[in-house]
């Protein structure tokens, strides 16, 4: 016999607040949002600092290894 399958919403009527701090060199910022879980929060914490703090790396020169022959 299969086994239920838990229901990912069976909190949504219970939310909380939560909190996100961004430091940055010069900066910091504080963020509150809801969430229904842990999980999720940390999700939404993720998503709002990458929109933030989005950064690239870009390859400007090769550097010639030394030693080689």
């Amino acid at each position: 016999m299969a086994q239920p399958v838990s229901n990912p919403y069976k909190f949504l009527d219970e939310r909380a607040k939560y909190r996100i701090i961004i430091e940055g060199f010069s900066n910091s910022r504080s963020v509150d949002f809801e969430a229904c879980s842990q999980e999720e929060a940390e999700e939404i914490g993720r998503d709002i600092f990458h929109e933030e703090c989005n950064y690239g790396v870009e390859r400007l020169e090769s550097i010639p290894a030394q030693g080689r022959e």
